[in-house]
């Protein structure tokens, strides 16, 4: 039986750890038009060199960063015969891949996914760990794709002094966040439901899904099209009774932590369990919808979201970005995809 194996690949400073039930055989064999005893299995981790690497390297200067080592593709391929399927994803398993750097590191650093057809570079979950002079970098991610660890220093013009500074910046330095413009968050500005929706699917590392849109009010060009269907795929996002997302409406402090208590299920850690005693301190507390009572008490009981006044929670006041972004850095620490 293959369950509880680990294919393990090395090569020089990099490791690929691949759990071996991952791979649906008889699925592939079937895509593949053979038997599953002709599926022959490759795993490859490449260095990108020359004008790849370069290309990346011209990537990460765009940001404003600068590389720190060198980036990996990792990839896993069934083949037989002269008929190949490469398998990129992984559902709703983690895999981890591991870059040991030769120094400390200093300053933000953090581990980014490289799309080789769009370019596009985003943050990806990853722990960074000492091991005497050299540095771990844990990559977790439910996908095959080029990676790379970067270092970056994010601000913006508008967040000086503000209370969500230093977790803005850390945030924007990770790439898990983005601002409006170069110099510009907005800290104040409301959250939308798909804004939310792409953040959650961004932190958890999700591959963004192709294809028929999840709701009738989202449309394949909205560019946060990939994200929600990712989003209602992993169970983070349900619609409404119409069968809309409604988008572009501002997320509710209750709708916010009602999606955070998701993706803590969905990554499988222990949480609190709920109980509405967390809530007995905000005087408001009876009017959180009963949709959100449990969520709202995980979300109180583990620190990662408190009341806007001492005694009130503001369950359906809109969520600032700002907001949304404390509560992304707490969750992500709580969940173990990125480091404080």
């Amino acid at each position: 039986t293959l369950e509880g194996a680990i294919l393990t690949v090395k090569a020089g400073a990099v490791q690929y750890r691949l759990p071996a039930d991952l791979i649906d055989v008889a699925s592939v064999a079937d895509q593949l038009g053979v038997q599953p005893e002709d599926v022959q299995l490759t795993i490859t981790i490449e260095k990108m060199t020359g004008e790849d690497a370069e290309a990346i390297a011209a990537l990460v200067e765009a940001e404003g960063g600068q590389m720190i080592g060198d980036a990996y593709a990792f990839r896993l391929v069934a083949e037989s015969g002269d008929r190949k399927l490469e398998i990129s994803d992984f559902g709703k398993r983690y895999v981890n891949r591991t870059i040991t750097l030769p120094n400390p590191v200093s300053g933000v650093a953090t581990a980014v996914v490289i799309d080789p057809e769009t370019g596009e570079m985003t943050f990806v979950p990853a722990l960074f760990e000492r091991n005497g002079q050299s540095t771990i970098v844990i990559i977790k991610r439910t996908g095959n794709s080029i990676y790379a660890v970067v270092q970056l220093n994010k601000t913006f013009a508008d967040i000086e002094g503000h209370w969500a500074q230093a977790d803005i910046e850390r945030l924007a330095s990770k790439m898990l966040v983005k601002g409006v413009s170069d110099d510009r968050f907005e800290p104040e500005k409301s959250v939308t439901r798909a804004e939310f929706a792409a953040l959650l699917v961004r932190m958890l590392g999700l591959v963004e899904t192709d294809g028929a849109p999840a709701f009738r009010d989202v449309r394949d060009t909205d560019w946060y099209a990939g994200a929600v269907a990712a989003a209602a795929a992993a169970g983070l996002i349900e619609g409404y009774e119409d069968g809309t997302f409604r988008p572009n409406a501002p997320i509710s402090r209750e709708e916010l932590a009602v999606l955070a208590k998701r993706a803590i299920d969905f990554v499988g850690v222990k949480r609190a369990s709920g109980d509405s005693e967390a809530l007995r301190n905000f005087a408001d507390a009876p009017s959180i919808s009963d949709w959100a009572q449990s969520a709202v008490a995980v979300m109180v009981s583990e620190g990662i979201m408190i009341g806007v006044g001492d005694d009130v929670f503001a369950p359906q006041a809109q969520t600032s970005r700002a907001q949304a972004a404390v509560m992304l850095k707490r969750l992500a620490v709580k969940l173990a995809l990125m480091d404080r």
